[in-house]
């Protein structure tokens, strides 16, 4: 090759280089935006109950359509176990949805992939029976009682056992679905039960006799709320421009609640297939939020009544747990 040739060749290769960082620069570009422009789906888990309260507004209202990109479809699907719900976000065939938190604490401390986004509401819980011998908490030291989630039968447990010095055992508590326990407590095949306000006024319509006879309103609030927003981690790492938009849908739902509750209860009463003075006072007991608070008390509730095998982490140690909106102590 001519000396002239090489000094071409030299002269040559910045400027070829440039041309290959812009192509690459060009091709990943390409690839991000068709990426952000592909067609995605999330899925969203919803019930009709109090405890899937916020996120049956997201849905009626088509909030998370308000907020997710033109590329995202949302596709609902409904389930009433919790057990379900958690597993199906854990497997990413669901994205969202709300489960139990002492459910999501034992969950996570097994190394279930789940990812806590927001709070869920609490639900008023007493305990109601239609036996004339029981009239107060004293009674139960010996009757049968059933309830529904794990968090209910632990925080009756908790109660009796600090106030009334009433050690229930395992097998005086029995735990069911919700109108498995309302067809219980209604034919008298359990001494008594423990309750949501709304699942109480359900059972009161087949039994008009049975009475409240304890409130757990204090132990439930001591614990923080009862359900947590859950997110798929997997789903979440690869479109991480979702999580925004999702979290705005669900902040906006606890708001309207908040402003409205009496206008939001009317809306859900048909659908939830309750008065709406029922669900519009559990609103008022219990102000839905965004944030966190209570993960360290309950995960040692648990742990102290078995429900761990070791000593659980602190919520600071859990995953996401910068991302995650926590109430201030």
């Amino acid at each position: 090759m001519s000396e002239q040739s090489t000094k071409k060749t030299n002269l040559l290769k910045p400027f070829i280089a440039v041309l290959l960082v812009l192509a690459i620069i060009a091709v990943g570009a390409f690839f991000i935006i068709n990426k952000n422009n592909s067609k995605r789906k999330l899925t969203a888990i919803y019930e009709y109950s109090q405890a899937c309260s916020v996120i049956s507004l997201v849905k009626e209202n088509h909030l998370l359509e308000k907020y997710l990109p033109d590329n995202v479809t949302v596709e609902w699907t409904m389930m009433d176990s919790g057990s379900d719900r958690r597993d199906a976000i854990a497997t990413d065939r669901a994205q969202i949805g709300v489960v139990e938190n002492l459910k999501v604490i034992t969950s996570l401390e097994n190394d279930y992939p789940l990812r806590i986004l927001a709070n869920g509401p609490a639900s008023y819980r007493g305990v109601y029976t239609a036996n004339s011998s029981i009239n107060s908490a004293a009674d139960l030291a010996d009757k049968k009682i059933a309830y529904q989630g794990t968090g209910a039968g632990l925080t009756l447990k908790k109660d009796l056992a600090e106030n009334y010095q009433i050690n229930l055992t395992d097998d005086q508590l029995l735990s069911l679905n919700e109108q498995q326990l309302i067809d219980l407590i209604t034919q008298d095949q359990v001494d008594a039960a423990v309750m949501t306000r709304v699942m109480a006024s359900k059972a009161l319509q087949a039994r008009p006799e049975l009475k409240m006879i304890h409130s757990l309103t204090e132990e439930t609030a001591k614990i923080g709320a009862t359900y947590w927003l859950l997110g798929s981690v997997s789903y979440f790492d690869q479109n991480p421009d979702l999580l925004e938009p999702v979290m705005k849908a669900y902040a906006e739902a606890i708001e309207t609640i908040n402003n409205d509750p009496k206008a939001v209860a009317e809306q859900l009463a048909p659908l939830f297939e309750v008065d709406a003075e029922i669900i519009e006072q559990e609103f008022l007991d219990f102000a839905p939020i965004v944030e966190i608070y209570g993960y360290d008390e309950i995960a040692e509730m648990l742990y102290e009544n078995g429900e761990l095998d070791r000593a659980p982490k602190k919520f600071s140690e859990i995953p996401y747990y910068e991302s995650i909106p926590k109430k201030a102590e």
